[in-house]
């Protein structure tokens, strides 16, 4: 699970798109490397070029390389397609104690979180959502807006540029002392 994670954060790629990214549409001649995501393969029918921006996923990519171009880069062991990965995932969040009802623990976490969480790191780095948009595969950066979570950290900084501006503004404005009276 760990390699499918890594796949959906570094990638933003849906579930269906992760699984079916083989060697082939992998291209290491180009820097950074890039995957393709094949119109066949998204939901928006429409190819996607995601550039590999993380040691991790690289890693994960040259890994799985040798099992040859046909290969899924998501697949089992052997490089064979997978239709899915549920039973993995409730597993990962029960040993990670994320769902657990004897403790009240509800494991409100979702696959599709994962893609959120892309989105929202790359927001809060500065990415233009135009970028993230293509990135997400999103027809609509409306659609992208729902994916964006944000935090009162990236407001605060968000405020800077305020104080900022202000302080450039009052350094070019004449200091008149007020009239005696």
């Amino acid at each position: 699970m760990r390699d499918h994670i890594m796949g959906a954060l570094d990638t933003g790629a849906r579930r269906g798109e992760l699984l079916l990214i083989q060697n082939k549409h992998v291209n290491w001649k180009h820097d950074p490397v890039r995957i393709l995501l094949p119109g066949e393969n998204t939901k928006s029918s429409k190819e996607r070029l995601v550039p590999v921006g993380t040691s991790r996923l690289a890693e994960v990519l040259q890994r799985r390389r040798f099992l040859g171009s046909e290969a899924f880069v998501f697949g089992d062991e052997q490089g064979e397609h997978v239709e899915g990965f549920r039973s993995a995932w409730e597993a990962l969040l029960a040993a990670a104690e994320i769902t657990d009802p004897t403790k009240g623990l509800d494991g409100n976490l979702h696959w599709h979180d994962l893609r959120h969480e892309c989105g929202s790191r790359l927001a809060e780095r500065g990415v233009p959502l135009h970028e993230i948009q293509y990135l997400l595969g999103h027809a609509s950066i409306v659609t992208i807006q729902r994916y964006l979570n944000v935090t009162l950290e990236a407001l605060a900084e968000s405020v800077k540029v305020l104080k900022r501006e202000l302080g450039d503004l009052r350094s070019s404005i004449p200091h008149t002392p007020p009239e005696a009276g």
